[in-house]
Parts: C-alpha cells; sequence; structure tokens
C-alpha cells in the first residue's frame, strides 16, 4: 500500500459571499441529518454524552440546536479563510487546511 502524504492547500485567503456561506451551511445542515439518520437506524439515541456501550451521542439533535462550536462556520473574526477550526462533513471541503 502506498503511504499517504496529505497536501492541504492554503485557504487562509478565501472570502465566500453570503450566498456560499448559506449553501455551506445548507450541505452541513444535510450532512448532519445524513449523518444522524444512519446513527439512529443503527440503534443510537441522544444522551448528554457519547457513550459507544449504551449507543447514545449528544450530537443526536436537530442541527439548529447544535452547539456554534460543533458548527464553527466562522472563525471569531468571521473571516472564512480560519484555517484552525474544526470543520464538520461538507464544511471540510469548504475551507481546508
Amino acid at each position: 500500500m502506498a503511504t499517504h502524504t496529505p497536501k492541504p492547500i492554503d485557504t487562509s485567503t478565501v472570502v465566500l459571499n453570503n450566498a456560499q456561506w448559506r449553501l455551506i451551511e445548507q450541505l452541513a445542515a444535510h450532512a448532519h441529518d445524513v449523518w444522524a439518520k444512519k446513527r439512529m437506524e443503527d440503534g443510537w439515541q441522544h444522551g448528554p454524552a457519547r457513550n459507544d456501550q449504551i449507543k447514545a451521542h449528544p450530537s443526536l439533535v436537530p442541527y439548529d440546536e447544535l452547539p456554534d462550536c460543533k458548527k464553527d462556520l466562522r472563525s471569531r473574526d468571521g473571516r472564512s479563510g480560519h484555517q484552525g477550526g474544526r470543520w464538520s462533513r461538507y464544511r471540510r471541503f469548504a475551507r481546508s487546511g
């Protein structure tokens, strides 16, 4: 098997317009619903903390109810090129690195 060497591109100067941010938000909400649906089909339920033994996860809530730190759409200063944020699913495609 070949060794993979990740080569993320620098997106620190990327600026997205409002329509692009709305699309990213819609895609992130959709991805969350796909993830949640699969988890629930596998017997997972909402719980105050993740617990693999009883299949509980705190993020099994509607996307709009997720805390902002789980959404992390923009950096604290509002710039779209933030490099250190934790992106969920589709947001990773909007800015990586």
